[in-house]
């Protein structure tokens, strides 16, 4: 199966931007002295509402992670807190969001086995680090989402590092 890896890239920079931008968004607005992850239902409610960007942002925190609804589009993420690279996603998380960013989304164009493949795909080119060997788990590679951040090549410059 061919698919527009520059499309799947750009879904993956966005889905991660969010992420940061809420997670920062929380920082600031609770002053807070640690990750939201550790500080929810403690500095600031675990379920709620956040206006970001002039956008409400209705979110709840879950185990290890949060949903969010951001324009319409349902975000599910987990966080590692003890890793560098702190968001893990999967073929789930991924297709959910996928499903709300695209218009007119089709989910016979995006099956499963295409998204596992993408994602694959991420991991080889190190956009992903996989959480586990053998799981389709990952970690975000926080080096590549800082260099297309800012419009620069990630070249895999640390494929090789793992801190979990």
């Amino acid at each position: 199966m061919i698919f527009d890896s520059l499309f799947f890239e750009e879904v993956l920079f966005e889905y991660a931007n969010r992420i940061h931008l809420f997670n920062d968004f929380l920082v600031q607005k609770f002053e807070l002295k640690d990750i939201p992850y550790n500080e929810s239902g403690r500095a600031f409610p675990k379920i709620g509402s956040l206006e970001i960007n002039n956008e409400v942002i209705n979110y709840r925190f879950h185990g290890r992670g949060a949903t969010l609804f951001w324009d319409g589009i349902e975000m599910k993420f987990d966080i590692d807190a003890n890793s560098n690279h702190r968001i893990i996603t999967s073929s789930w998380p991924y297709l959910t969001f996928l499903s709300g960013y695209v218009n007119n989304f089709d989910k016979s164009r995006y099956p499963f086995s295409l998204i596992d493949q993408v994602l694959v795909s991420f991991e080889e080119k190190g956009f992903l680090m996989a959480r586990k060997e053998g799981e389709s788990v990952f970690h975000i590679n926080e080096l590549w989402y800082e260099k297309r951040k800012l419009g620069l090549e990630y070249k895999g410059d640390n494929n090789a590092e793992i801190d979990w």
